[in-house]
Formats: structure tokens, sequence, C-alpha cells
């Protein structure tokens, strides 16, 4: 099922994280030195801002959705933003010394292509990095319980991080590594309710009607059953994969 994020791109941004999220300041030291820099579905600008703050660099910003991108203008994101859709870069040869992404290799498919793009819009020596989720979150995430398709359609889609190095060493890239990232526990509670009755993850979007509101029912009956949160704990995972193109 296709999501529409020109439709859902104020209830998309709502729920998300407008400060630092996990991986973000591991992010901001991987294209340290960098002085331009290309971010790849660049959404509703969270990452954009975060990166424009912490980094003395040209930031070009691409998002092909023009609401996801108006909801990163309302908020004054930074970057120069340009109309555009991975894995196709409209962009010359080495122009940028850093290529980055955030929650975005799960939208292009295979991802060999993209990182071949990658590597011919940087200058030799430059990096690219990009932020994911490990298989092993969504396969242990407490909202299977309540959605039944919930790890299935995420893990199509979201390839293991051995996975995405062999594509990027295929494409030229060395020095390539990868770390895991982590939150705190937190109990699956209103709050989280309120989140996932806004649909603040495309994984909702992509199962039926009939299957989202099944599960939302019992995700509401058990929050208050528990008197505001359920047994279930959820523990956020994010995991950075860099990489440095061949010097020339």
């Amino acid at each position: 099922m296709t999501v529409n994020y020109d439709q859902i791109a104020v209830r998309y941004d709502a729920h998300r994280p407008s400060g630092s999220d996990l991986c973000f300041d591991r992010l901001a030291e991987a294209l340290a030195g960098a002085r331009r820099m290309l971010e790849i579905g660049a959404g509703t600008g969270n990452t954009t801002r975060f990166m424009s703050r912490s980094v003395d660099a040209l930031l070009v910003a691409m998002e092909p959705s023009a609401g996801m991108a108006a909801q990163a203008r309302a908020k004054s994101a930074g970057g120069e933003w340009v109309r555009g859709a991975a894995p196709g870069l409209p962009f010359g040869d080495a122009s940028f010394d850093a290529v980055y992404s955030s929650y975005v290799l799960q939208h292009v498919g295979e991802p060999s292509a993209l990182f071949e793009a990658c590597a011919r819009v940087l200058r030799p020596g430059g990096v690219t990095a990009h932020i994911t989720v490990p298989p092993s979150y969504i396969a242990n995430h407490p909202l299977n319980q309540y959605f039944p398709s919930f790890a299935a359609i995420d893990l199509s889609r979201f390839l293991p991080a051995e996975a995405l190095s062999a594509a990027m060493e295929e494409a030229g890239f060395r020095e390539v590594r990868w770390e895991v990232e982590r939150e705190k526990p937190k109990v699956l509670d209103r709050a989280y309710l309120a989140r996932v009755e806004s649909k603040f993850l495309s994984t909702f979007d992509m199962m039926s009607p009939d299957e989202y509101e099944t599960g939302l029912a019992r995700f509401r009956q058990d929050v208050e059953a528990g008197g505001g949160s359920t047994e279930h704990v959820v523990i956020r995972e994010a995991v950075l994969i860099q990489a440095r193109h061949t010097e020339a």
C-alpha cells in the first residue's frame, strides 16, 4: 500500500521529536568537517534543523513531498530545499562532501542504486551516513501484540546493517561501520496510545484499516484496564551506518 505523505504530513509531524533524537549526535560527528552536505528524504525537517545548527556547512535538503517540505518551512528547519526523490539525485558529480539520510532507506527498496548515486555526487573521500532501524527492534516491538502484520510490514522494508554494509562496499565505499543506540525503556501508556491514534508510523498506513482499528481498540482497552498504562515496555533503537567514498 502506497503512503501519501502530502496527506499525512501534519499528523506525521505532530508526534515526531523536534530536537535531538537517537543517533543525531553521532550523525553530526560523522559529518563534521563537511563544507557542503546533502540530506536525502528530509521529510518535515527535524534532522535538517538539528544538522543545520550542529554542523557549519551548506546544507541542501531534498524531499519529494510538498506537504512534508511545507511542514519543514513552517518551523524554519533551515537548509536549501529542493524537490527530488531517491534514488535519483539531481546533482552533478562530486557536488558534496557528505550525503546522509534519517529513516529513509526503507523507502527506496534495494539500496544499491541509492548508494551508487551517493558515491557519484560525493567528492573523493566524502562520507555517507544513514540512520535506520535494526530488524531486531521491529521483531521485538510490543506493538506486535496488537497489530499482527506490524513486524512483517517493516521487516520487508528495513534491511539489516550487514546487508546495507555489503551494498555500500559494492558501490565503492570503504571504512563501513555501524553502531546501535538505545533509549531508556518506556511503558506503552496513554501518551504512546495518542501517538498510535495519530498513526505516527507509516506502518499503520500500510496495514488494512480493519487490522488498525481492531488493534487500536485492544490497545485502548489495555491502557484503561491498567489505569493509564499497559504491561508492555518499548526500548527504541536506531542504527547509524556510515562509510567513506573511495579516494580518487
